[in-house]
């Protein structure tokens, strides 16, 4: 009998959670044995029981006929104003499927489902080269503005340091001469050049930072999205949440929330990233009209700099290439954020980089990026 034929997808139920963190464990964690309760929690909080779940946007599991799950698609619903249009989008979240080579059709099962919903606007941000095939099979549409990693280099010699640690712990004592060393060739630079070795901020009196707690953000939210014609529109119970979620990253460190305004207190943006020093600093978002976008970036990195980060790396948005292009940050393009309706004018809004997409708006924020549930939180 052929198997495929008669497998199905269906919606999550709570039942299933057990499996789905089975899954999650042995493709993204690369662990077998013992499921970590706390992440089968956090799988039914987030899909199924959190703010942002809607009833008819549904999380799916592939199904094989003997019973057992073989995979699985998230759905987060991202709800949207467009003037006075409100739309209904869905984020595509941890699309996994096991064993491949048996049913390689299973993930297309899973993303056609999916992308039948009953939602205006379907989205995902971090699509490998695999997923973005099958959007992109299904109508969907890559947008490039948004599917570029920045990566900016503050202490070359600590960067190295790191990217050694994390292939072979033989490399760890580099981390004890990688400071020193940076130190003392940022000593003898002449004063140009230091700005290329350790970052340090263009002179600006005008501009300040300070920390943010998440409340101060949540009330500057819609300063900062006033140039987005399509935006979030998420409740105050699901934006506490998420900001809530989106700190608890472990693998790459504590939160900085930091606000950057002028020196009367006049708010011109924010940025948002995990580190810790002597690593590399993980951009979660950075809130900024287009005017003050070079700006904000700019305090950013020389925030991380004076953290003691090796460097930072973080997601593209349309207001910020033009400001990325001007600070000497490499440009890659490693995983892929794409749109995918039935209204081809929402298509072309996003095209055109009217959408706020990625980050808090995506499924960056989520403990399932940066979170390796080894311990309860």
């Amino acid at each position: 009998m052929n198997l495929h034929a008669v497998s199905t997808v269906r919606a999550l139920s709570a039942a299933d959670i057990p499996a789905v963190a089975t899954l999650f464990c042995r493709i993204f964690l690369h662990r077998s044995g013992s499921v970590p309760v706390e992440l089968e929690r956090y799988l039914t909080s987030t899909f199924l029981t959190g703010p942002w779940v809607d009833p008819q946007i549904n999380s799916l599991v592939h199904v094989r006929l003997d019973g057992t799950i073989s995979g699985f698609i998230g759905a987060l619903s991202l709800p949207l104003q467009w003037g006075e249009r409100r739309l209904r989008g869905a984020i595509c979240s941890t699309l996994m499927v096991d064993d491949h080579e048996t049913d390689p059709m299973a993930g297309a099962r899973l993303m056609r489902a999916f992308l039948a919903g009953p939602q205006d606007l379907s989205f995902c941000e971090t699509a490998s080269e695999v997923s973005i095939a099958m959007w992109q099979r299904l109508k969907g549409v890559s947008l490039l503005q948004h599917s570029l990693t920045y990566l900016r280099i503050l202490r070359p010699f600590g960067y190295m340091a790191e990217t050694l640690r994390q292939r072979t712990a033989l490399a760890a004592p580099l981390a004890l001469l990688a400071g020193p060393i940076d130190g003392l060739v940022r000593i003898r630079l002449p004063q140009g050049a230091q700005r290329r070795w350790a970052y340090k901020a263009r002179p600006d009196d005008r501009l300040t930072e300070a920390p943010l707690t998440p409340d101060a953000l949540i009330a500057l939210l819609p300063r900062f999205l006033a140039e987005c014609p399509i935006r979030p529109n998420w409740s105050p119970e699901t934006i506490a949440r998420i900001l809530a979620e989106a700190a608890i990253k472990p693998k790459f460190g504590p939160l900085t929330l930091q606000l950057v305004q002028t020196a009367g207190g006049e708010p011109v943006g924010a940025f948002a990233y995990h580190g810790r020093p002597g690593n590399t600093a993980h951009v979660l978002q950075v809130f900024a009209p287009r005017r003050h976008a070079a700006s904000v970036v700019d305090r950013m990195f020389s925030h991380a700099a004076r953290s003691g980060m090796v460097a930072v790396v973080g997601r593209t948005e349309p207001h910020l290439l033009q400001a990325l292009a001007g600070s000497e940050t490499v440009l890659v393009q490693n995983a892929t954020s794409a749109v995918h309706s039935r209204d081809p004018e929402l298509v072309a809004a996003y095209q055109r980089g009217d959408g706020f997409l990625n980050g808090r708006a995506g499924e960056s924020w989520s403990r399932l990026i940066g979170d390796d549930f080894k311990t309860s939180k």
